[in-house]
């Protein structure tokens, strides 16, 4: 939340758009669907498997913010020359 946040802040709302979905929709859920229905764990493995993909929500979330800081500062230095 907080890299997707400081994205927006950055003029960049839609790689937090993108660290959301690929979290929620890409990651979660099937993993909540093979713990659950194939796997047969119980019920809190849906915690597990929201757990894991903010975890990997948020390795995502920082490479975008450090490649856009990255970014952003060479077109600063750019233009101040």
């Amino acid at each position: 939340m907080v890299g997707s946040r400081a994205l927006q802040g950055l003029g960049l709302g839609f790689p937090g758009l993108l660290i959301s979905l690929i979290r929620n929709i890409f990651i979660a859920t099937p993993l909540a669907f093979l713990f659950v229905f194939v796997l047969n764990y119980n019920f809190l493995s849906i915690a597990v498997a929201v757990i894991i993909s903010s975890f990997i929500a948020a390795i995502l979330a920082i490479i975008f913010l450090f490649n856009s800081i990255n970014k952003k500062s060479k077109e600063l230095v750019e233009t101040n020359n």
